[in-house]
């Protein structure tokens, strides 16, 4: 449109760079600003907004920083781009900043508080986690409740509720008062601070050294928030690997990881498909788990011949790819990419009613919103590898 002669405007502009940031493609959204304010088109408090999303999902602090003092400087900060810096400044591990941000709010900020609540649980002060949680708590049952979304309500519930179980167990003798900042040394590999591919190969082989090589491996790819990986790695004698593309997910996976004291979870800030390819040591791991809890647009790019042979690479002998869908389409073309390649697994599917086999179940919030909707019945995929030999 653009190129073709058509004439930027701030709202077409504030789109490009959502998609831009959708996309994290960060650094050009942060250019496209910079041209926009070339070519006399202001951005507006929505485009900076836009920016500071990006920079929340993207692990972009010191850029925040930035934008933030621009809103500040411009009259458009307000109690949403706020709430925003206290999230950024808590995944920068700023806690002091963030709190006494908090404390200036004068309106509701549910997701903040409970971003402030579980670092103060990293400095082992429970007694203001737990004030933080009941505060989240409150405001999503208040007159603020219609603006907040369903999905947003259910991670409150969920992330107060950790908060909660954490100072409980801790009462109880069950875990230490004071736990680790999580470090980005401390068992946690990201391509933020390394893109090399050579480096990031040599970095994961030190990180699963460090968990111990005798165990069995399993990973779970596009982790989300890490629930389920979380409550596994909790109750297995087995070594694991979360592997989440975006860095605020993978922040509060390593952030639980330190809080549950688990030392037997590797976390990778990286794309699956990466990891999949050029990472992971060949037949090394004896499982692998892709849960899309809701189905996902771009499901059918991702899952290809070239990613199939690249999991079964990495699997072991007798290594198994499980996956799961509530969407009976998705499920059908996953079959269906799996039959083309014969040579690389043999599939079993089932379909049965969430919890019908103890440890399938699993514990994020998009499982409470799955079940919140009435659904019933999920598809679970086995793919067993095939020997090359055969």
């Amino acid at each position: 449109y653009l190129t073709g002669g058509g004439e930027l405007n701030t709202v077409l502009g504030t789109s490009i760079i959502k998609g831009l940031v959708g996309a994290g493609r960060m650094e050009e959204a942060t250019r496209f600003l910079e041209e926009m304010k070339a070519m006399r088109v202001p951005p507006n408090d929505r485009t900076l907004k836009t920016l500071l999303r990006g920079c929340l999902r993207w692990g972009r602090g010191g850029e925040a920083e930035s934008i933030y003092e621009e809103m500040r400087a411009q009259g458009m900060q307000d109690q949403v781009s706020d709430a925003l810096m206290i999230r950024i400044r808590c995944q920068d591990g700023r806690l002091e900043e963030a709190l006494s941000q908090l404390r200036g709010l004068t309106g509701p900020a549910p997701l903040s508080r409970l971003a402030v609540g579980h670092m103060l649980l990293m400095e082992g002060r429970d007694g203001e986690a737990l004030e933080q949680a009941a505060r989240a708590m409150e405001e999503i049952g208040g007159a603020g409740a219609a603006a907040v979304d369903e999905i947003s309500k259910l991670k409150i519930k969920t992330d107060a509720e950790f908060i909660q179980r954490i100072v409980e167990e801790r009462k109880q003798g069950r875990r230490d008062e004071q736990s680790l900042r999580p470090s980005m040394q401390d068992l946690f590999l990201s391509s933020s601070s390394n893109v090399d591919k050579g480096n990031l190969k040599t970095g994961l082989s030190k990180l699963l050294r460090a968990v111990g090589p005798d165990k069995p491996l399993h990973v779970e790819l596009c982790a989300g928030s890490g629930e389920w990986v979380l409550d596994r790695a909790g109750v297995e004698d087995a070594n694991w690997v979360a592997v989440e593309y975006r860095y605020d997910r993978a922040h509060e996976i390593l952030t639980r990881r330190s809080l549950l004291g688990l030392n037997n979870l590797v976390v990778l800030n990286l794309d699956a498909a990466l990891v999949c390819s050029d990472l992971l040591r060949p037949a090394s791991v004896r499982s692998m788990f892709l849960r899309f809890p809701e189905p996902m647009g771009a499901g059918s790019v991702f899952f290809s011949p070239s990613f199939l042979r690249a999991v079964h690479k990495n699997l072991e002998p007798n290594g198994t790819f499980n996956i799961v869908t509530d969407d009976s389409d998705l499920r059908d073309s996953y079959l269906k990419v799996v039959k083309s390649c014969p040579q690389l697994f043999k599939a079993r599917s089932t379909a049965r009613r969430e919890g019908a086999k103890k440890g399938e179940g699993a514990v994020s919030y998009f499982d409470q919103l799955w079940r919140s909707r009435g659904f019933q019945e999920r598809y679970f995929i086995e793919l067993g590898k095939v020997p090359r030999n055969v």
